[in-house]
């Protein structure tokens, strides 16, 4: 004997999980969003207090439009060093339209050259953004799973 299930339950069924997934879709958007914005800030914020913490590496006297400026470079590998401020209150962070994702970066040219390297060959890169990402991954992964899981929970899932 062969049991049949009638077209119309299994239509019914199915529609009502969809509309169950995607009230818990509606719900996680809003926790994720808020994990997207703490892990953006706070990777931005890591990058800027990278810069600040550079310890010094070589230090030279240059003249610029008539001025004597003392620089002292980062060591290789290093994050940039500050002189002014610019490249650190440059850092920012913008969340996509929809809040499911974040641009960090700068817009300072030598800052963007010093971190992807497209540098001359006698200066060597000073990375500041891409470790600092690095080093938040774990944090954003944490607040992520912990959103998605209070919701689920909430729930009743």
């Amino acid at each position: 004997m062969r049991l049949k299930q009638p077209i119309g339950i299994a239509e019914a069924i199915t529609k009502r999980l969809m509309d169950k997934l995607k009230k818990l879709e509606d719900a996680v958007k809003l926790p994720i969003r808020k994990a997207i914005t703490t892990s953006a800030m706070l990777i931005a914020n890591d990058a800027k207090n990278s810069m600040r913490e550079s310890r010094g590496g070589v230090t030279r006297t240059i003249y610029r439009d008539g001025m004597k400026i003392t620089h002292t470079a980062s060591a290789e590998g290093e994050p940039p060093a500050v002189d002014t401020g610019q490249g650190v209150s440059s850092v920012s962070f913008n969340i996509d339209e929809d809040g499911m994702g974040a641009d960090i970066g700068t817009n300072v040219l030598h800052l963007k050259w010093l971190e992807l390297d497209e540098l001359p060959p006698w200066v060597a890169a000073r990375p500041w953004l891409f470790p600092a990402f690095e080093r938040g991954k774990r944090g954003h992964i944490r607040r992520t799973k912990k959103a998605i899981n209070e919701v689920l929970k909430a729930s009743g899932k």
